[in-house]
Order: structure tokens, then sequence, then C-alpha cells
């Protein structure tokens, strides 16, 4: 039976290396910061998703932990929450992680985007001053979006939804790569991507009294990437990588906000 069990054990331990590395290219590969394992299960590469944006969770959690404000009431201490200004720190600090994990990546999409917007204005209406600045405004107003509604979330107590709105938007875009072929080929990569962070939205309400909004959010993202991905691939006749992370930006600045507006 001893034997047996180290076997067991060691079979298993085995097992989770081999994920726990698989899960690590996976990361390198959301990030884009290794090419050459395009052939990371979907799934997994989901699965670090998720660690990203519970890191994202932490950052916040430490800010509340350390800054929060409280009161005494007879001889214990009640937290009171933290101060709008606290927030926006830590949601400037967050921000920065994520631009720090994908190297600026998804910020030069963006302006990449931003500049196709312009050009693509031009050529099929007419050139102004404000198609030539697309690629400033629209970096900008995703930032500024992301940040300040973040930091709404973290001062009213609901840091938990960053989890939701990085990973479901990182779903999103791990599916959309592999349709246009960037990522490992799926015959359903939606249902691979989202199915991972999905149920892991949904265990989590486990520790909170919000399952409708999870649910809604859920859904959202969904739906968002599906109409989007097709919606460009009308509309522009292609789709790259600088597109998609574009798109992730915007759904994640959507699902930031639907927090604000779900949670009652």
């Amino acid at each position: 039976m001893t034997l047996l069990s180290r076997k067991f054990t060691k079979s298993f331990l085995n097992c989770m290396h081999k994920y726990f590395d698989l899960v690590i290219k996976g990361w390198f590969v959301l990030n884009n910061r290794k090419k050459g394992a395009e052939n990371i299960p979907l799934f997994l590469i989901a699965a670090s998703a998720i660690l990203q944006a519970l890191a994202c969770w932490v950052i916040a959690e430490f800010f509340l932990y350390f800054f929060s404000d409280s009161i005494m009431v007879g001889s214990n201490s009640h937290s009171t929450g933290i101060n709008f200004g606290i927030s926006l720190v830590a949601a400037i600090t967050i921000v920065g992680f994520l631009v720090f994990m994908d190297r600026g990546k998804n910020l030069s999409s963006l302006s990449w985007f931003g500049e196709f917007l312009g050009k693509w204005q031009e050529s099929k209406y007419e050139e102004s001053g404000l198609s030539q600045n697309y690629n400033v405004i629209v970096v900008n107003v995703v930032l500024l979006c992301k940040t300040l509604c973040i930091a709404s979330l973290i001062s009213t107590g609901h840091a938990f939804w960053i989890i939701f709105a990085v990973a479901l938007s990182y779903s999103g875009m791990i599916s959309s790569m592999s349709k246009a072929g960037l990522y490992q080929r799926n015959e359903d990569p939606d249902i691979e991507s989202f199915t991972t962070t999905g149920v892991f939205s949904i265990l989590t309400c486990l520790f909170h009294p919000h399952f409708i909004p999870t649910i809604l959010v859920i859904l959202l993202a969904f739906f968002g990437f599906k109409f989007l991905f097709k919606f460009f691939i009308n509309k522009f006749e292609h789709m790259n990588e600088q597109m998609i992370r574009s798109i992730t930006e915007i759904v994640q600045c959507v699902l930031i906000i639907s927090g604000l507006i779900f949670i009652r």
C-alpha cells in the first residue's frame, strides 16, 4: 500500500509539474513574450490568463488591506473602505502591471489600430485633422477609462470584478487569435477558452453573492467577442494580431464598466 501510494504521489507530482510548465509557456504566449509555442492548448493559455487576472486582484487587495480607513466600535476595528485617491493609485498600478506583462503590446496595438482607422476613414470618406490623431485618442481614452473604472470598483469594495474583466477579455483574445491562425487552431476555440474562465468565474460565486452579474458578464464577453470579430472581418475584410489586441482592450473596458452597472 505504501509503494502504491508513493507511485501515485510521484505520478501526480509529475503531472502537475507538466501542466504547470505548460501554463508558464501559455503565459509567455499570452503576453507575446515567446515565439514558437503555438502548440500550447488553449485552455492552458486561458488558465495563465486567470492567474494574471488574480495577480491584478492581489494588487488591489494589497492597497485595500494597508490603506483602508477604519473606525473603532467598542474594542473592535471596522474597515470603512478606501478613499478614491488611494484607489486611483491602485488602479494605475494595475494598469501599469498589465502593460508591463505584455511589454506594451496591447497599447501599441491600440495606437496602430487608431492610425489604421484614420487612414481607412481618409481612403473611404474624407481627410480631417482629427483622423490624423486617432492613435493618440484611442490609447488615451482606453487608458483613462480603465484607470478610472478600476479605481471606482476598488473604492466601492468590488475589486474582485477585476478578475472577471481581465480573465474574460483575455479569453476572447485567445479564442480570436486561434480563429485568425495566430495560436493553435481549434474547431471551436470560443468553447475551450471561455469554458475555462467561465467555470472559474462561476466557482468564485462561492465567495461573493453576485451570481447573476457573473453570468451576465460571461455572456457579455462571449457574445461581444463573437460579434466584434465578425464585424471587423466584414468591415475591414481582414483580421490581424493588432486588431485582436485592440478588441481585447475595448472589451476589457466594457467589462469593467459593466461591473459598475451590474453590482448593486
